[in-house]
This record gives structure tokens, sequence and C-alpha cells, in this order.
């Protein structure tokens, strides 16, 4: 692997592998009868390479691909792709559904096929944005060989499953600001997303599953200013949750800024890649 003498985030490499360029790949992956669309950052060189995979959220208007150039910049494939029912991709989408797609995602880059994209199947990341935070540490959770996780603006969907439970008017309150956030979803239902919050909320809920969190290498980002996944209920909780655990790889962060870190994608960038970079001695 190639090693860049420039800063990743900022600069093109300084040198081009003509026998193993990097490249964009187009991939669409079954799931569940369901085609996942997404695409694949091939860094350069022969590989493998270690991988991350980029989540995005509900609907998903920020989808971070500006990380992932960065990112495949520091000698990392990137991959994205879009759950069932979002973003063109078939059938319905449920928090539930985001989590099972991950996970076949995550089996597909490790199988043989995955050797065609110059995968590396033992070093992998999830790396979520917003309701993607709370799908990357739920997947983390299901799968323990996923060693490195990253929440971006990240939602702790437990603490809004126990907010909601029992309080109908705010069950109504988040009920209403999913449907007027559900644009691109297709055969999106408000009320099925959050009964299906409700009956996993475990899964979802970081303070249950901090332990779990603490063992390994995680990134919590936070903003100050963030409309979707307020401080109070998420950041700040979340990130004490995995500190009372006393977790050894814990590397976190809060800029004062909006929910897509509008006026800092390229601190952003840099701490994700600083972050991947200290998680593994290759790049």
């Amino acid at each position: 692997m190639e090693k860049y003498i420039n800063n990743p985030v900022t600069s093109d490499p300084p040198i081009i592998d003509s026998d193993f360029p990097a490249a964009m790949e187009p991939i669409v992956i079954d799931s569940n009868g369901s085609k996942l669309n997404g695409i694949i950052y091939l860094a350069a060189g022969s590989g493998g390479h270690p991988t991350a995979i980029l989540l995005h959220g509900l609907p998903g208007n920020e989808k971070n691909l500006d990380l992932a150039q960065a990112i495949r910049r520091a000698g990392w494939n990137a991959v994205y792709f879009n759950y069932r029912g979002s973003w063109g991709t078939e059938g319905n989408y449920l928090l539930q559904h985001t989590v099972e797609d991950t996970l076949v995602v995550l089996e597909y880059l490790r199988s043989e096929r995955g050797k065609d994209y110059r995968v590396d199947p033992e070093t992998m990341a999830i790396i979520g944005h917003s309701m993607g935070g709370a799908c990357a540490f739920a997947v983390a959770i299901k799968d323990s060989s996923i060693q490195n996780i990253a929440s971006i603006a990240g939602a702790n969907m437990g603490a809004t499953a126990r907010l909601i439970q029992n309080d109908p008017i705010a069950f109504e309150n988040i009920k209403t600001r999913l449907e007027n956030a559900a644009g691109p979803l297709a055969n999106f239902d408000s009320q099925s997303f959050l009964n299906d919050l409700i009956a996993n909320h475990d899964q979802y809920d970081v303070k249950t599953n901090a332990k779990v969190l603490a063992s390994k290498n995680v990134l919590i980002v936070g903003a100050l200013r963030d409309e979707a996944t307020i401080p109070n209920i998420h950041y700040w909780p979340m990130l004490q949750a995995v500190q009372a655990e006393n977790a050894s790889q814990l590397t976190h962060k809060v800029f004062d800024d909006d929910h897509n870190f509008s006026s800092h994608r390229i601190a952003l960038a840099q701490l994700v890649v600083s972050w991947l970079k200290e998680s593994n001695t290759r790049i």
C-alpha cells in the first residue's frame, strides 16, 4: 500500500498506482429478497484494504460521501449503501431492517466476492451518522468481530424508545417528526417504525450495552447545536455510559455545529481518518 506524504483529507495522493488505481464501483446486494444499491470506493493498491462502511440516517440527506473520499485517500475502502426502503432500494424502511441490511453487507464484503474489491475481511469499521449511529452500535453488539465503530451525531434509539413507550404525547410528537422527514423513504410507516423500535429497544440502548461497546474501539462525535439528536438526550448520555465502563479505546469530540457538521466538514474528516489510522497501523 502506498504511504501518503500529504494529508489525505486535503490532498490527492502524490503517486497513482497504474496497476491498482483508486476507483468507484456500483454494488447490488440481496438482503432478505430486496436488492440493496450501493457503491464502493476502492483504495489504490493491491490490498487487501481495511474497509469502512458508512451508514446514513433517516432519511439520509447527508450521505457523508466527502468522508468516503477522504477515507479512500487514507488507504481504506469505503462502502456506502441504501437500506431497504431508502433512496431507490426495494423494501420497507425499519430500524431493524437497517441492522439486518448492514450485517448482510458485512457478510458480502467478507465473502469471496470481497476479494474482487481488494477487501481485507479482518479489518472493518462501521461509521454511522444520525440514525446510522444507532445502527452502527446495534451491528457491533450483534457481531462481536466488529471492533471499530463510530457514531457521528448518533441517536441513542433506546433512549427514544424509553421516552415514547409510556408517553402518548411524546409518541405522537416523534411520529410527526418522522413523517415530516421521511420524504425519499419508500413504504415508510411511522407507527410501524416506532412499534418496532419499542419492541427491540434493548438492542438499540447504548446504556444497556455500554459494557460491550466499551471493549471496542469507539468514536463518538457530537454537535452542540444539533437540532435532530439533541446532545443532552443522545451525545452526552451515550458518552458517559461508555466512559463509566472504563473504555480503553474511546475517542470523543463535540463540535460547535449543527446536525450535519456544516461548518466542520474538513475537521470531521480529519477526526475520522485519524481515528481509523490509530485503529490500524496499515495507513
